[in-house]
């Protein structure tokens, strides 16, 4: 998996482009990036999850048609989540890395998780601005790390705060990187994807196109995410996040 980060200072730079509303327009309809409120959205899902049960936050931060990268492949997460028993303990994350496009509609946070048998790994949720402003997932990834885990066992330091969070004290800073904006004309075109015979696969953009994001899931089982920005006037790769087999995020 290779996260590329670059910047670690959040940018907020305006959006704009000739036939669309200008910098100040774009302001006070609302179209900025905002990914410090993705983050406190993301963890305000880890807390429910904790306080509300782990499935039951899993439907409560779930926008329509959202999505769950099981292993058998993306399935839909309303009827996937119907029925089922909250586990104890819920399975716990914290965000360590946030990228968002120009115009902040559509945002990827990436971080470690720690399931409920206590192995440790890595997940990835995108996340759409909904009417109101509030931000619910639409697809969500996840998967264990034997090395992670194996890593964090080793720790003498303590992993836990006192309301069951979990803390990363490898990670004490969250990347956060915001696609370019002010792109004159029509953007850049996307990277083209090879995908192995037999995979299936699917691609979203942003509504401005300054982000792309696209699942894929090929015939051996494994499992991909990758998220790709604007920088520079072109796509560049930020986040390719993929599973086993096996059931193990591959590092």
């Amino acid at each position: 998996m290779r996260v590329l980060a670059l910047g670690l200072v959040i940018a907020l730079a305006a959006c704009a482009s000739s036939p669309r509303p200008n910098d100040r327009q774009r302001a006070f309809l609302g179209e900025a990036a905002e990914p410090s409120a993705v983050i406190a959205t993301d963890l305000a899902f880890a807390r429910g999850a904790r306080e509300d049960g782990q499935w039951t936050a899993f439907g409560s931060f779930a926008a329509e048609g959202a999505l769950i990268h099981e292993m058998a492949g993306p399935v839909a997460a309303a009827p996937w989540l119907a029925g089922r028993a909250n586990p104890k303990p819920p399975v716990q994350w914290t965000p360590t890395a946030v990228w968002s496009s120009c115009d902040g509609q559509t945002t990827v946070t990436y971080g470690t998780s720690r399931e409920p048998d206590g192995t440790w790994g890595y997940y990835a949720t995108v996340w759409e601005r909904q009417k109101g402003r509030a931000f619910r997932w639409v697809y969500r990834i996840a998967a264990p790390n034997l090395a992670l885990t194996e890593r964090v066992a080793r720790r003498p330091e303590p992993v836990e705060q006192d309301d069951g969070a979990i803390v990363v004290s490898a990670y004490s800073d969250i990347r956060a990187e915001v696609a370019q904006c002010g792109i004159r004309g029509d953007p850049p075109a996307p990277r083209a994807a090879s995908l192995p015979d037999g995979a299936r696969s699917a691609t979203r953009y942003a509504s401005d196109r300054t982000l792309l994001w696209r699942w894929e899931h090929r015939a051996d089982g494994t499992r991909r995410l990758t998220v790709d920005i604007v920088q520079q006037g072109a796509w560049i790769e930020a986040l390719a996040f993929e599973v086993s087999p096996a059931n193990q995020v591959v590092r």
